[in-house]
């Protein structure tokens, strides 16, 4: 099945060449800003915190609506399929997830036997580069996944598990298919 390019970049088809390429720029800052906070202990376990003291927040905000809704008895309408919310984020992850499996299977079964049997250690270069950071980039996406779609624990721990067998990326592609 063909990706949808204009929705991993949150743009419409009708975008102008520059709407793309200050999309696909925004993406990469937010995903450079992201590694950078991920792969660091110190600014993750505060952004960690962050994170926690918001759903706190909210979940205080989302009581008092509750509260106040059976006083007023007027029904409230609380999302509670939100994975349906973040669409987006779940294209970006599996697509993520696609390409890292292939361009794992690729290192291993075209990069490895050229490097060993043909003496061309270039492909291994290559594509392991490129490997890596697809791998990285499933990774900052599917940990910010579990805390925006949200994704349950176990789902992003198969994910991160998935990320180093081969062909498991693609059985994680079919279970978030049933998120989205």
């Amino acid at each position: 099945m063909q990706k949808n390019y204009y929705e991993l970049l949150g743009i419409s088809p009708q975008a102008s060449r520059e709407d793309i390429i200050n999309a696909a720029k925004q993406e990469n800052q937010k995903l450079k800003t992201a590694l950078a906070v991920l792969a660091n202990v110190e600014k993750r376990t505060a952004y960690d915190k962050k994170l926690q003291q918001q759903a706190q927040e909210k979940a205080q905000v989302e009581n008092q609506s509750e509260n106040q809704s059976e006083v007023q008895s007027e029904p409230q309408t609380i999302a509670k399929d939100t994975a349906h919310q973040h669409p987006s984020m779940l294209t970006k992850i599996r697509f993520l997830a696609v390409c890292e499996g292939i361009s794992f299977l690729l290192l291993l079964g075209v990069a490895m036997p050229l490097k060993y049997f043909a003496d061309f250690s270039m492909a291994v270069f290559v594509v392991g580069s490129i490997h890596g950071i697809l791998f990285v980039l499933y990774l900052v996406y599917l940990i910010a996944g579990k805390f925006t779609v949200p994704l349950p624990i176990g789902t992003t721990l198969l994910g991160i598990l998935a990320s180093v067998i081969p062909f498991a990326p693609f059985v994680i592609d079919r279970k978030l298919k049933n998120y989205a």
